[in-house]
């Protein structure tokens, strides 16, 4: 294979044959030294097989819209089996028993209320005739105060009544405890201050999750007004005259609006178990 060279002194081109690569010779030009190069030859790889892809990853599912219940259930808690068992517990009770224990639990409340009141008034005015005093005004006050305890007795076992059924008609595995133990502990000294967080702020908490996860269409429990009742219940109790007083009313109101909304979402569920 003629190699080309080309003179660096006269610029003349020519080929020489192969015998004279990497030797000397001259010019035919004009005589001048010339080294001649080693022509370099390329050697075609064999093509290489083909490199294996790496597996892409998957995709990440698309991230849950806001409200929507997502990710694996949690195990069920108390020892509950999980599944539709919420249907037939919410199918023993009905519309008409939620709104009955919500009105006696209020009446009677607010019957209690009434009675401590007039008793109180009444021992105002025995007090002011402590030298001559009316045995009948003695007995009124007595007979209003003792009815506006047993009233008050009673309007409580209606609202834990309430609060049981409440309970109730969302076990589907995913409640943070039973109705059972949501009432129960709620009549344990001190611990009871802890608790009432569970039972009643984690009831709007857990009733608002339940009607997402079920299609149950109703506007959510407000948690925060749960929450605040909860502190102020705490706050009420404190032993500051007056203060503690126009506390405790105000947390009352807020006890049967809460109460209200508890009886209204438990009627959705009723409604939504009628359907499936």
């Amino acid at each position: 294979m003629p190699i080309p060279v080309t003179c660096g002194g006269c610029g003349k081109a020519f080929h020489v044959g192969d015998e004279w690569a990497g030797r000397v010779g001259k010019c035919p030009g004009c005589g001048a030294l010339i080294t001649v190069s080693v022509p370099v030859i390329e050697v075609a790889e064999p093509p290489s097989a083909a490199a294996p892809v790496a597996e892409q990853p998957a995709l990440p599912p698309p991230p849950p819209r806001a409200g929507m219940y997502s990710g694996p259930p949690p195990p069920p808690r108390w020892g509950y089996r999980g599944g539709f068992e919420w249907v037939a517990a919410a199918r023993r009770y009905n519309e008409a028993g939620f709104r009955s224990l919500y009105g006696w639990f209020v009446g009677l409340f607010v019957t209690g209320i009434v009675c401590f009141i007039f008793a109180f008034v009444l021992a105002m005015g025995i007090e002011e005739r402590r030298g001559d005093p009316d045995p009948g005004l003695i007995v009124l006050m007595l007979l209003l105060f003792l009815g506006g305890l047993a009233a008050m007795i009673v309007a409580v076992v209606f609202q834990c009544i309430l609060l049981y059924r409440a309970w109730a008609v969302i076990q589907d595995g995913h409640a943070r405890t039973t109705p059972g133990a949501a009432v129960g502990f709620c009549f344990v000294p001190f611990y009871n201050l802890y608790w009432m967080f569970q039972a009643i702020w984690g009831l709007s908490k857990d009733m608002n999750a339940f009607c997402q996860r079920h299609g149950v269409t109703r506007p959510p429990l407000p948690e925060g007004l749960a929450l605040t009742y909860c502190i102020l219940f705490i706050v009420s109790a404190l032993p500051i005259p007056f203060v503690s007083w126009a506390i405790g009313l105000v947390e009352l109101v807020m006890m049967f609006v809460l109460y209200a909304g508890f009886r209204d979402a438990a009627i959705s569920i009723l409604q939504r178990s009628q359907r499936t």
